[in-house]
C-alpha cells in the first residue's frame, strides 16, 4: 500500500526545500483544512517548524499551554491519534477538549514523525467539516509524514545552529568519528547509513547535544540505538 502511494504521480517525489513545500502535499492529497509540523526538543516540548494557518497554530499553542492533547498522546504511544472534537478525547485531555470548542474544528489527527523507531516530532492535521479521515486518507497521511520527517529534522537542526564545527583542525577527526558512529547505528537500528546519520543528528538535537558528543557516546558504547525508548525527550542514556 505504502509503495503504491509513494509511487503514484500525485505523491511528492522530491524532498521539500521550504516550510511551504512541506505542507502543500498534505493539503493537496488529504481531505483536511490545515496542518502543522513540529519537532521535540530536549524537554519533550514541541517546536513548530511549519504551520499552514492560524487555526493550526492555535491548536499547537493550546497543547503547549495546557500540556495535553493528541500530540502528547502521540509522543507517549508512538501511534497516530484521531479525535472528533464533538466526542473529545475520552477524558485523557479534558482541558484541551474544552478549549478546542472555540475553534472551527471538527476533527484533529496527530501522527508521529519518526527517525527509525523513535518519535522525534508530530504532524497535526485538522478538518472543519464533520467526519473522521478515511482509512485511505490515514494511509496517505502516514506516507506523507514518513516523507517529510527527515527534512523537518534537518531544518530544526540547522535553525538551532547545531551543525558540526568545520574548522580544519577538527573536521577530519570529527568526520571519522561520525562516520564510525553512523555505521554502528546502522547495524543497531538495521537501517541504511543515511537513515542512521539522520537518527544520530535527531538524537543530538533532542538531547541538546552536539553530533560529535553523541557520536563519541556511540563509539565508546555508552549509547546503543537498539535500546532507545520510542521517544526522544528525557535522557535514554541513563542520565536523570
Amino acid at each position: 500500500m505504502a509503495d503504491a502511494l509513494t509511487g503514484s504521480a500525485s505523491f511528492p517525489q522530491d524532498a521539500p526545500t521550504s516550510p511551504t513545500s512541506m505542507l502543500l502535499p498534505f493539503l493537496r492529497l488529504l481531505a483536511i483544512s490545515g496542518v502543522s509540523l513540529a519537532v521535540l526538543d530536549g524537554n519533550g516540548q514541541r517546536e513548530v517548524i511549519a504551520s499552514s494557518d492560524e487555526v493550526s497554530s492555535r491548536i499547537e499553542e493550546l497543547q503547549f499551554e495546557l500540556g495535553e492533547g493528541p500530540g502528547y498522546a502521540v509522543v507517549s504511544t508512538g501511534r497516530a491519534q484521531q479525535i472528533s472534537t464533538q466526542q473529545g478525547s475520552g477524558g485523557s485531555a479534558p482541558f484541551f477538549d474544552a478549549a478546542v470548542q472555540d475553534l472551527n474544528v471538527a476533527t484533529i489527527v496527530s501522527l508521529p514523525l519518526k527517525s527509525g523507531a523513535i518519535v522525534v516530532g508530530v504532524a497535526t492535521l485538522y478538518r472543519e467539516g464533520p467526519g473522521l479521515l478515511s482509512d485511505e486518507d490515514m494511509a496517505t497521511a502516514g506516507a506523507l509524514v514518513h516523507w517529510v520527517a527527515g527534512p523537518v529534522i534537518e531544518r530544526a537542526i540547522v535553525s538551532a545552529g547545531r551543525e558540526m564545527p568545520t574548522g580544519p583542525e577538527t573536521r577530519g577527526k570529527l568526520r571519522r568519528e561520525v562516520h564510525q558512529a553512523t555505521g554502528m547505528i546502522s547495524v543497531q537500528s538495521d537501517t541504511s547509513a543515511s537513515d542512521a546519520f539522520l537518527q544520530l543528528r535527531a538524537y543530538a538535537y533532542a538531547q541538546d547535544e552536539t553530533v560529535e558528543v553523541v557520536a563519541r557516546k556511540v563509539i565508546t558504547r555508552q549509547l546503543n540505538f537498539a535500546h532507545l525508548p520510542p521517544r526522544m525527550d528525557g535522557h535514554p542514556d541513563g542520565r536523570p
